[in-house]
């Protein structure tokens, strides 16, 4: 994560986290559109976003997509929280993205300890910037 992000992101950025930590209302996933035959991939920001079919999606109906950022996943749970909405999370692709997505600009991950792992340290790395900013 570059420290490049305006300011004004990055407090938008740690609010998101925030509301990942407190996981989503019964109304959040009520009206939140499902993503099925899903997979995660990392871009060469190292961003993470959802590619699948979604069910819905107040703007794009039902077809297939991907998300904008991903800020926190909790397949257990069945829900996702990305820059822009919450999504209900159903069935991860079959083939866990290995022949689903294969784009040389993007990173098939395959193993969601990673994703966890990779989403955790870029909260840490957000909120240790604006902290640092706050200090300024």
């Amino acid at each position: 994560m570059s420290n490049e992000i305006p300011l004004d992101e990055l407090y938008e950025r740690v609010a998101l986290y925030d509301l990942v930590d407190s996981g989503p209302s019964t109304d959040d996933l009520t009206t939140a559109p499902t993503l099925d035959q899903w997979t995660a991939v990392q871009d060469i920001w190292g961003e993470i976003m959802l590619f699948g079919s979604v069910r819905n999606h107040p703007r794009l109906g039902s077809r297939s997509i991907h998300t904008s950022m991903l800020f926190g996943l909790d397949v257990q749970a069945g829900w996702a929280r990305t820059y822009r909405r919450w999504y209900r999370v159903g069935a991860q692709h079959p083939g866990r993205g290995q022949e689903a997505f294969r784009l040389p600009s993007l990173i098939t991950l395959t193993d969601l300890q990673d994703v966890q792992a990779i989403l955790a340290a870029q909260a840490r790395a957000t909120r240790a910037l604006v902290a640092a900013a706050r200090k300024q």
